[in-house]
């Protein structure tokens, strides 16, 4: 599959947006299942701002958003274990950025630079059900990816479109714990301790370069797109998975 997403761009003149939401927790209420007084607020913010370098030739754009939200899990287990049951609190947070820089090399040829990056944090990941704090996990992710775009209009019907790109992946799931790993009733009722899989590490890079050529070729009353070129892509990905750490 693919995905195609259109972004905007600098202009001649400098515009720009900012905004911002929260949600208390004391407007909302309490679900049915809850049995504590956990907290349950969102803030989320951001701005945008783009405008001319040099008018008429070169012109930027950039946009940032934050997300902190205080969230709930249910501890539930089973069995002999219900008097246990708490909502333990699932916070998160998440930071992204997108900036493009767009240059008029000449009525022909243009660049363009686009740069994306995402950062979030969750606490207790993999908490809730059967599943106590010990069982659970922090999620730090990190990611950007820098897209360079080259087009150059040869004539009325021959055009030239270069691609380069390059990114970079991290994701760590320290563990909340360090004790032997327990599932009572064969993980049915209660799961405890250092979570099977461990401290889950991941890193990855990426690089990649394609080149299309288009030619409009008109024969006798139609015309006929022609493209062709290439590409070449490396990646690099590493991950550690450590089953049954303890």
């Amino acid at each position: 599959g693919a995905l195609a997403i259109v972004t905007k761009s600098g202009t001649n003149e400098v515009h720009g947006s900012a905004f911002g939401f929260y949600r208390s927790d004391s407007l909302r209420t309490r679900g049915a299942l809850e049995e504590g007084t956990q907290n349950f607020s969102r803030y989320q913010t951001g701005f945008t701002l783009g405008g001319p370098i040099v008018k008429d030739q070169t012109h930027y754009f950039v946009s940032a958003e934050y997300v902190k939200e205080q969230n709930i899990v249910l501890f539930r287990p089973g069995g002999a274990f219900t008097d246990l049951a708490e909502d333990v609190s699932n916070p998160f947070n998440q930071l992204m950025f997108m900036g493009s820089l767009d240059h008029q090399i000449s009525d022909y040829q243009t660049l363009t630079a686009k740069l994306v990056y995402e950062s979030y944090h969750m606490n207790n990941f993999h908490v809730g059900g059967v599943s106590d704090v010990s069982y659970g996990n922090s999620l730090d992710r990190k990611n950007w990816n820098l897209l360079l775009n080259h087009t150059w209009v040869i004539d009325d019907n021959r055009l030239n479109e270069l691609h380069v790109q390059a990114g970079h992946r991290k994701y760590d799931e320290p563990t909340n714990s360090t004790a032997p790993a327990e599932w009572f009733s064969s993980g049915a009722t209660l799961q405890t301790g250092t979570n099977i899989t461990g401290h889950i590490l991941g890193d990855g890079d990426y690089y990649g370069i394609s080149d299309t050529y288009h030619w409009q070729v008109m024969i006798g009353n139609s015309t006929h797109d022609i493209k062709f070129g290439g590409a070449v892509q490396w990646i690099s990905e590493e991950s550690d998975i450590p089953l049954y750490p303890n």
